[in-house]
């Protein structure tokens, strides 16, 4: 079916604008990890225009350029990123890192928690939520998925997209992924050197990054592909003669390292692999809009977690099979 993305996005800002003028508190935006944030430019702009001031929130430390891009805000109108919420700005991003420090009163508040990774659950969110709703009477909430508190919902997961969203692989083993590697896993590696591919090694612990980076380069060997811990990685990312394997315990780094090819999360049925680490993992490969690029979790038992991430990715190509912008 061929999009009209331009009146899908009408039909969008119509719907935000009537719920702007209705006496709704909230509207949950439904969308995919890593999806766009630009959806917002218009109703922001209808806010600051009016004189009114908008509170974003959201997981980076810093404005969002994309929404900035858009806007074009007439002279006189200011944007800034605040961490003490004392910024008298039209425009204030936020990290939800810093929300214990809103203090002033908003026209509209946004909450995302798509277009970057945050560690938050949906009780931390209806907790934000209640907090946000003392200093705004408008209150969007972007997310991954639908919480307890929302009752009114705008699926938008499927716009402006085509592509299928990435599922996880899973590879159980019985092995000490400390001491030894399956051999489904190794075959893997031998793939992703050929390839020459850029990987992301993901583990629960940061004593894991030191244990894996020796058995890595010290007993497996393999040429032609360079190792390298998180904390080093930017001076080799540019390396295109051979593998680069990257090991980490921080999601900032496997979403922030562009041009991944692959993530390989070892020990994923640790309590700290929940499902929203692994749809973001595959929504950061998603972007790549290729054939070939694998989020695979190496664990001794499947959980509840990748069966919940596992459901979650199968209802987006689902959504999209339905509306027929999915072939196989």
């Amino acid at each position: 079916m061929k999009r009209t993305v331009n009146k899908e996005l009408k039909n969008l800002n119509k719907a935000m604008e009537n719920w702007l003028a209705s006496n709704e508190n909230l509207l949950f935006m439904y969308g995919r990890p890593f999806q766009s944030n630009t959806i917002f430019i218009d109703i922001i702009r209808k806010v600051i225009k009016n004189d009114g001031k908008v509170l974003y929130l959201w997981g980076y430390e810093g404005v969002s350029s994309e929404i900035v891009k858009g806007l074009s805000l007439e002279k006189g109108k200011k944007i800034s990123y605040s961490k003490d919420g004392l910024s008298n700005s039209n425009l204030v991003f936020m990290s939800l890192k810093y929300t214990y420090n809103i203090i002033k009163n908003y026209d509209l508040v946004i909450i995302d928690d798509i277009s970057t990774y945050f560690k938050i659950n949906s009780f931390g969110l209806e907790s934000l939520y209640n907090k946000c709703r003392i200093h705004s009477k408008k209150i969007i909430v972007y997310g991954i998925e639908s919480c307890s508190f929302v009752n009114r919902i705008i699926d938008i997961s499927n716009f402006k997209i085509t592509n299928r969203f990435l599922e996880p692989r899973i590879i159980t083993t019985r092995i000490d992924l400390n001491k030894d590697i399956p051999y489904s896993l190794y075959d893997y590696i031998l793939w992703f050197k050929e390839r020459k591919s850029k990987i992301a090694f993901f583990v629960p612990y940061y004593e894991d990054i030191e244990n894996l980076y020796n058995y890595y380069v010290q007993e497996i060997k393999i040429e032609g592909v360079k190792v390298i811990k998180a904390e080093n990685y930017k001076n080799d990312l540019n390396i295109k003669d051979r593998a680069i394997f990257i090991i980490t315990n921080n999601m900032e780094d496997v979403c922030k390292i562009s041009q991944l090819d692959g993530i390989v999360t070892l020990f994923a049925d640790n309590d700290k692999i929940d499902y929203k680490k692994i749809l973001y993992m595959c929504g950061k490969l998603t972007t790549n809009n290729d054939n070939i690029s694998e989020v695979i979790l190496v664990c001794k038992e499947i959980t509840e977690e990748m069966e919940k991430a596992s459901k979650l990715t199968r209802e987006f190509n689902k959504k999209l099979w339905e509306e027929h912008y999915l072939s196989l």
